[in-house]
């Protein structure tokens, strides 16, 4: 059993891999010899996968108090994950903030606040990406696993 931790940015849905193993002489200083293992073809399992209730978000600004919205979704884990998943919004127009959110292992659905000051511009803004991460064993904490990052739009209308 070979398993193989990959950026969750790889588009293809699967790759081949091999294993390349030298003999090396006794000052391991040259190859006296090099072999191959058989290449396997190995899929790309996605262990997150992130789904919005809309991609789209609209907040109607109040000019004194600002505006909260929730985007809203819900976060499939896969190949028997349990562990908990951390939801990250990137992208956000300067001033507006994005609760830190964590979904604890039984949890699929979320609402991740958007908080708006009052006095932010009025517009449709693109470019934001919800993406989710976690820990899948506690024993080595320095190994996350991401999800593909889902395109989020926010539209802030003024009254």
């Amino acid at each position: 059993d070979l398993t193989l931790l990959a950026p969750a940015q790889l588009p293809a849905p699967a790759y081949d891999v091999t294993v390349q193993a030298e003999l090396l002489s006794a000052d391991k200083k040259k190859v006296l010899a090099t072999a191959y293992a058989p290449v396997r073809r190995l899929p790309v399992k996605q262990l997150l996968v992130v789904q919005l209730a809309a991609p789209r978000v609209e907040a109607l600004l109040d000019a004194k108090k600002g505006a909260t919205v929730k985007v809203m979704g819900k976060v499939e884990r896969r190949e028997n994950l349990k562990a908990d998943v951390a939801l990250t919004l990137t992208g956000l127009p300067a001033g507006l903030k994005a609760d830190a959110l964590t979904l604890k292992g039984n949890t699929a659905d979320f609402a991740l606040n958007v908080v708006i000051p009052p006095g932010s511009p009025a517009g449709d803004f693109k470019g934001l990406k919800l993406s989710a991460s976690a820990v899948p064993d506690p024993k080595q904490p320095n190994q996350r696993v991401s999800s593909r990052a889902v395109d989020v739009q926010l539209v802030i209308k003024s009254p």
